[in-house]
């Protein structure tokens, strides 16, 4: 067990050594898109149980009209929780396929700049070097966005 999480930990660390310096902030993103997703899955559910608590006898005789107007009075408190979340959701969600579209960038300067200097096995990986890291953030940019726009 204890080996298998060194490996694990190894390997987090060569995927943000290799995705350079986009890869931090697109972590930290994830952490706090997570955050926003699980206190608004929390707020939803909280409301729910509390609705459900309630009698549903009067929703259950009145017309659609009635229902309507009578779970609009019961949800409204929630609504300004649920809304406190969603812009932080929409903000990382937007955010992070940009920045991975910057360490796709600065892996492509990287690569073009070992190609200029005819440096193709250097320390620092030389063209291989900066395609990885092109496609090591683009992959955690959409890692990250994806889920937030599927979710939030």
């Amino acid at each position: 067990m204890g080996a298998e999480l060194q490996g694990m930990a190894d390997d987090l660390v060569f995927y943000f050594e290799r995705g350079g310096f986009v890869m931090w902030p697109l972590c930290a993103g994830a952490v706090v898109l997570w955050y926003g997703l699980g206190q608004r899955f929390f707020i939803l559910r909280r409301g729910l149980v509390k609705l459900a608590a309630r009698s549903c006898e009067p929703i259950v005789a009145a017309r659609p009209p009635v229902i309507r107007s009578h779970l609009y009075e019961q949800i409204t408190p929630f609504r300004h929780e649920l809304r406190r979340y969603a812009v932080l959701v929409d903000v990382i969600t937007a955010a992070a396929p940009l920045a991975g579209l910057l360490g796709t960038v600065a892996g492509m300067i990287e690569t073009f700049d070992a190609m200029g200097e005819m440096a193709l096995f250097t320390q620092s990986g030389g063209i291989a070097g900066g395609i990885s890291q092109a496609l090591f953030t683009t992959q955690m940019g959409l890692a990250v966005a994806i889920p937030g726009l599927l979710i939030g």
